[in-house]
């Protein structure tokens, strides 16, 4: 079976070949506040942060999100930081009981959804074909897994493009491909009352909490600094379903690798044991260099989509 795990880069590649190009980006960490935030401000975390970054922003006479806008441009901040920070802090305001929940609602799942409609949906017609995760889709069996760290459904779409059937784990089923969302989905709602979470299909993904008792805030897991799988029961769980699956081959596409994602890092050296192949498709040759430091196995990297589906078979003039 093929491990593959799906990153950031994997949704702007599909924006590139399919999407409207509306201007309207993915974020990717190095800039999310820049394309996530154009219409939100994320009160009240953001000047406390500030704040505890040393900057003072009382006297400033500029906007809070633009004085943050230019510490995430020049290295010195960056979302990671900010929703650790937010973490940390989620209940801290007495009068804002609801922050939390709002920044991941507004600032968060709300763009999401935005970007996903705006790049693949047209009115009149439904969404558009999905080039990139299409021809990805066609090296997928059932059985394979997939292990999407993005919060949209755009891979998973493809996939069923693809006319391969799909499950969301925890629940494994060797008939499909298996889809694993540790970091939560724009279609995954939990119902906090009855301690349970459940994935919709893949094309439906609604903005509104449908009851009471289900909260979109508790079906997220933001880019936070030093996250543990252990802090977060659903992600906890979706992790765990993948023990028994033991790849032979594992793919990272699009993929970010820091050193601080220690959770991450050891799923990924747990599928990389039993695999004979590990490649990296990234423009970035430093991402293979940091996969090879955290696997401790020798990496095939390619630059691009393209060189990778070539060497799978697939004639340039069918890309």
């Amino acid at each position: 079976m093929k491990a593959l795990i799906v990153g950031a880069g994997a949704t702007r590649e599909e924006s590139l070949r399919s999407g409207t190009s509306s201007g309207f980006e993915f974020p990717l960490v190095s800039n999310f506040a820049e394309v996530m935030w154009r219409e939100y401000r994320p009160h009240p975390f953001l000047r406390p942060f500030l704040s505890s970054k040393g900057v003072i922003v009382e006297d400033s006479g500029r906007d809070d999100l633009q004085r943050f806008l230019e510490l995430e441009k020049s290295g010195q901040a960056n979302v990671e930081q900010f929703f650790e920070f937010c973490w940390h802090n989620r209940n801290q305001f007495n009068d804002h009981p609801s922050a939390w929940h709002d920044l991941l609602h507004f600032g968060f799942l709300l763009p999401i959804t935005t970007a996903m409609i705006t790049q693949f949906f047209e009115n009149g017609v439904g969404w558009r074909p999905l080039r990139a995760g299409t021809l990805v889709s066609a090296f997928l069996d059932a059985g394979d897994l997939v292990i999407n760290l993005n919060y949209d459904t755009v891979f998973e779409m493809a996939v069923s493009a693809a006319g391969k059937s799909i499950s969301y784990l925890p629940n494994l089923s060797l008939k499909d491909v298996m889809v694993a969302k540790p970091h939560g989905s724009v279609n995954l709602l939990v119902n906090e009352k009855e301690h349970s979470f459940r994935f919709g299909e893949p094309e439906i993904h609604g903005t509104a909490v449908p009851t009471s008792d289900d909260s979109l805030a508790a079906s997220i897991l933001p880019p936070r600094l030093n996250k543990q799988y252990s802090e977060h029961p659903i992600a906890r769980t979706i992790i765990e379903a993948t023990r028994s699956l033991t790849p032979n081959e594992t793919i990272f596409w699009g993929i970010g690798f820091t050193q601080s994602d220690l959770d991450l890092n050891s799923l990924y050296r747990r599928l990389a044991i039993t695999s004979d192949f590990i490649t990296v498709i990234n423009p970035d040759k430093t991402a293979a260099e940091l996969a090879f430091a955290i696997v401790g196995r020798p990496i095939m990297h390619f630059a691009n989509l393209d060189t990778w589906l070539a060497s799978r078979g697939l004639k340039t003039s069918q890309i």
